[in-house]
């Protein structure tokens, strides 16, 4: 798909927020509601996007005070919000240029995030830059999210409809490459030998994402949640998958879940609706959920 054509710019029209989400391309069931209530909500300064946590401190990657994920424009910035929904600092490292951070790990003491075609590594000791591992050559504009496993990362380039395996102490990085295509690849977490992606559309740009499980040993794909939706972030806990869903934008279900362990049946895991629900954590039974489009973390039990 070309990054100027009528289907990208829809596409991404719709995660910026600049059009009303479409509705589902096919019934979508009612779900059971989760019992989580909202327990703050933190206003930022700009568009955060991911939010990844350290010693009870969370760090919140910003997109900027403009919703432009795609332009170098200088304006993105780390936020820090302690485990009371309190801002620490609304910009932790003002000595880094940032453009447009979106998914965030942190590995020992580097917080990692992706900047749309590289990934920054920041010493959140020392508050320096001491990474920049440049992807710009594979002519992506939104490398998204980010996650670790035995110190690799995998990161999404959803625009471009690939998955990249990075080593952050090289600063190498090869294309990942499954057995099937996914879509539009977004949010991404990471348990032992599998990787779990979300699809936030089909390739022609319908919101009819899925929930993919890849292994990582040999590119299989197979389908954890068939159910279509244009999700986002996602979490694993307990045998249990969440993921954020911008389908359910400013309603009941921003948040869905299923279990890995027994029938597998698909809930909604809060009714607390959110404005873009992009990626989230969980933390000590607490959802953090970027509400992306209108700057705020919610807090939200789980």
């Amino acid at each position: 798909m070309k990054i100027d054509s009528p289907t990208f710019i829809a596409k991404w029209s719709l995660i910026l927020g600049l059009m009303v989400p479409v509705a589902s391309y096919s019934e979508t069931p009612a779900l059971p509601q989760g019992s989580g209530s909202i327990l703050s909500q933190t206003e930022l300064p700009g568009h955060p996007e991911s939010v990844a946590e350290k010693d009870g401190i969370f760090y919140t990657a910003c997109i900027g005070k403009e919703m432009t994920p795609t332009v170098k424009d200088g304006d993105g910035f780390i936020a820090t919000i302690d485990k009371s929904g309190q801002i620490i600092s609304p910009n932790a490292f003002p000595d880094v240029k940032l453009d447009a951070p979106k998914g965030a790990v942190i590995e020992g003491d580097i917080l990692y995030v992706t900047d749309i075609d590289r990934i920054v590594g920041i010493d959140i000791k020392t508050g320096k830059q001491v990474k920049n591992i440049d992807l710009s050559r594979e002519k992506m504009v939104f490398l998204n999210d980010l996650a670790e496993e035995n110190g690799i990362l995998y990161a999404s380039a959803t625009d471009i409809n690939k998955l990249f395996t990075v080593d952050p102490a090289s600063g190498k990085y090869i294309e990942f490459r499954t057995k099937r295509p996914l879509s539009s690849p977004n949010g991404l977490v990471c348990d032992r030998d599998i990787l779990y992606v979300a699809e936030y559309a089909t390739a022609d740009g319908k919101p009819q994402g899925q929930i993919k499980a890849v292994n990582l040993q040999t590119g299989d794909v197979s389908t954890i949640v068939s159910q279509p939706g244009q999700y986002d972030g996602l979490a694993k806990e307990d045998g249990v998958l969440y993921f954020s869903d911008w389908e359910a934008n400013n309603k009941p279900g921003a948040v869905k879940k299923v279990s890995m362990t027994d029938s597998g049946t698909l809930q909604n895991a809060t009714s607390v609706p959110a404005n873009g629900p992009a990626d989230f954590i969980i933390e000590d039974a607490v959802i953090w959920l970027p509400s992306m489009v209108d700057k705020r973390i919610l807090r939200i039990a789980k």
